[in-house]
């Protein structure tokens, strides 16, 4: 939380001033993205430990909406987005979409994909990669590899999920840090 507070002053102040460069705004999207992806991935962890995996579908749907939220300010906006997503508000747009679908290609071609840095007029894009993770399969993977009661649940809170059929490895998405003048 100090963390938190911290990055949103110092993001505050940079904005007080004016213009913000390129290379610092570049700065900004890879330590909230960092944010995001490590508190998401400790309240989830901390969820499963304690709670279980069923229960922790339920956790996982407010606690990402919530740090989108949070960390969503001084003109940035963050989320994680997918081509096959569980949550409607995460499907990417036209310039992400083209974005992962590229990545799809550089994993095909066996190299793993890089973050992604773009400005167009007044926006300024980072992209960093989402590539599933071992333990990850148990909610996103196939049918035998996802417990039906956790499969009940995750359709009963997104019942339009498309966010399964994953293997180790496979790209499942992006966090996004978007920033608009």
């Amino acid at each position: 939380m100090i963390r938190f507070l911290i990055l949103s002053l110092v993001l505050f102040s940079l904005q007080c001033k004016g213009n913000i460069s390129d290379s610092e705004k570049e700065k900004q999207a890879v330590s909230l993205i960092g944010e995001m992806q490590k508190e998401l991935l400790t309240n989830l962890t901390e969820s499963i430990q304690t709670k279980g995996i069923e229960a922790s579908i339920t956790h996982c749907s407010k606690i990402s909406p919530e740090l989108e939220n949070k960390l969503s300010h001084s003109g940035w906006n963050i989320k994680r987005i997918s081509q096959k997503n569980r949550n409607p508000h995460h499907f990417p747009d036209v310039r992400q979409l083209a974005v992962l679908k590229q990545w799809e290609t550089v994993l095909q071609e066996g190299k793993k994909p890089e973050v992604f840095i773009s400005k167009e007029g007044s926006s300024f894009l980072v992209m960093k990669p989402i590539l599933l993770a071992p333990n990850c399969v148990v909610c996103h993977g196939n049918d035998t590899e996802i417990d039906s009661k956790v499969r009940s649940k995750i359709l009963e809170i997104y019942p339009n999920d498309k966010a399964i059929g994953y293997k180790t490895g496979d790209l499942r998405g992006a966090f996004v840090a978007e920033f608009k003048e």
